[in-house]
């Protein structure tokens, strides 16, 4: 055993692990506000944790290098990687994968504000982070990887929903490629749990890259907002029911349509939606579609430029009763380069300062920038900023070379420099419609990143999906 205890000046305590010892015991014997630190190396699993910290000062579980993150294998059966049965805890920095059907990463089976980021999850074969054994409250998931997934990525509430995940926070992430014998889904939120889904990149998925189920409470609202999601064999974003924000997203060429608002099972929850501000280019499936929409519902689409490469119709047609103005069915002509996905307002075209006013306001565009008092239809706002260029998969994971619109490297210690292929960097390098990562470097450490996170920015066999 080489435990090594480190104590703060503040009592709390940091534990360094290294490989072969007992890393499970010392997160279990952990007091609220220590840190476990994981040397590199293989590290097998499983392990239950069951003793987390208090609010404002969890029990952590880092990589002691986040450059190089320690991996948790398990190759059994039998149980998930880890599992998580109480509140305040955050698992930092660490690699999972590749698991076995039907065997998750990490299952949070119970507790509130746990916390996983900076994460790596590749191949595994059931939920990589699901919550959906009980009621849960802030629960989060940021700035991690999920690549060439067995299973749904991520998995939030009940799909009956007989447990509530509230608050929930997936923020920051990048997931490349999911494949399943079910659906297949990037990240699904299920009925009645509801949160935030922002800034995430998102490819070549069965299902959905991002479902929300809607809920029956009707005061509790869920966000989707600056996410990219390319391709993918179903909708790109679906909303099954509201109440949802679905704003300044960026959607490329979904097989069953980019943003699609529906009835989902007949629950009659559609309403409460307001799709406002997005760019989506319609490939076999249309831009934006609606169904189930009437008059009276509190329903409104506006300010969406949407494109379709096959000839059918980006938009839905007007419905009696419903705000549904300001949105432009676009040609070439209304970007830069739509051919090389440069989806910038073209300039003096008919995008630029279209937009009507919304009832979900659009105070910021897809790169966080303020639209000013004459907004633009679509995800961009042209008066905010330089053109970032054709858009690089990944771009939000990207963000760091432009988030404060300098095209400096704000990547923190990581030693990491993103190549400029963020908001408010000009592109290196045009991407083809799908294209392969630009930026193969700063993702393939992803995971291990720690990036400066903007200061506004607010499952066992048998799961569905």
């Amino acid at each position: 055993m080489h435990l090594l205890l480190v104590i703060s000046p503040l009592h709390a305590a940091t534990v360094q692990v290294t490989p072969g010892d007992d890393w499970c015991g010392a997160i279990r014997a952990a007091a609220p506000g220590d840190t476990v630190t994981l040397a590199p190396g293989d590290y097998a699993g499983p392990c239950t944790i069951d003793h987390g910290g208090t609010e404002g000062a969890p029990v952590v579980v880092a990589a002691q290098d986040p450059a190089a993150p320690p991996h948790i294998v398990y190759t059994g059966a039998s149980s998930n990687v880890i599992d998580v049965l109480v509140s305040d805890v955050t698992l930092r920095g660490l690699a999972f994968g590749p698991t076995q059907a039907d065997i998750d990463a990490v299952k949070i089976k119970a507790g509130s504000r746990v916390t996983v980021e900076d994460c790596t999850f590749s191949e595994v074969g059931g939920i990589s982070v699901s919550a959906n054994s009980a009621d849960g409250d802030a629960n989060a998931v940021l700035g991690c990887a999920f690549l060439d997934l067995q299973a749904t990525g991520l998995y939030f509430g009940c799909h009956d929903g007989t447990c509530v995940q509230s608050q929930v926070r997936i923020e920051d992430n990048v997931f490349d490629g999911v494949t399943s014998s079910a659906v297949g889904y990037a990240l699904e939120i299920k009925l009645d749990s509801w949160g935030t889904v922002a800034r995430n990149a998102i490819r070549n998925t069965k299902g959905p890259g991002i479902e929300i189920y809607g809920s029956r409470d009707g005061s509790v609202t869920s966000m989707v907002e600056q996410n990219l999601v390319y391709g993918g064999e179903s909708g790109a974003i679906e909303i099954g029911g509201g109440p949802a924000i679905v704003r300044n997203n960026i959607v490329i060429g979904a097989g069953g349509g980019g943003i699609v608002s529906y009835d989902y099972g007949g629950r009659g929850l559609v309403s409460g939606v307001h799709i406002v501000g997005n760019t989506a280019i319609g490939e076999g499936g249309p831009a934006f579609s609606t169904s189930g929409w009437q008059a009276g519902a509190d329903l409104e689409l506006r300010d969406n430029a949407g494109l379709q490469r096959d000839g059918g119709a980006a938009l839905p047609d007007a419905i009696e009763g419903i705000p549904m103005d300001g949105n432009v069915t676009c040609g070439a002509a209304c970007f830069v380069d739509a051919e090389a996905l440069d989806l910038w307002p073209a300039p003096e075209g008919e995008l630029v300062d279209a937009a009507v006013p919304t009832e979900a306001s659009l105070e910021t565009d897809f790169c966080g920038r303020p639209r000013g008092d004459a907004p633009d239809v679509g995800a961009f706002e042209a008066s905010a900023g330089a053109d970032p260029g054709a858009l690089a998969f990944g771009a939000w994971a990207d963000r760091a070379c432009g988030a404060d619109d300098s095209g400096g490297d704000d990547s923190g210690d990581t030693g990491v420099t993103p190549v400029a292929a963020g908001c408010g960097c000009a592109a290196s390098a045009p991407t083809a419609p799908y294209g392969a990562f630009t930026s193969l470097p700063a993702l393939a450490a992803l995971g291990f990143l720690r990036r400066r996170r903007s200061a506004t920015s607010t499952s066992t066999s048998g799961n569905v999906g």
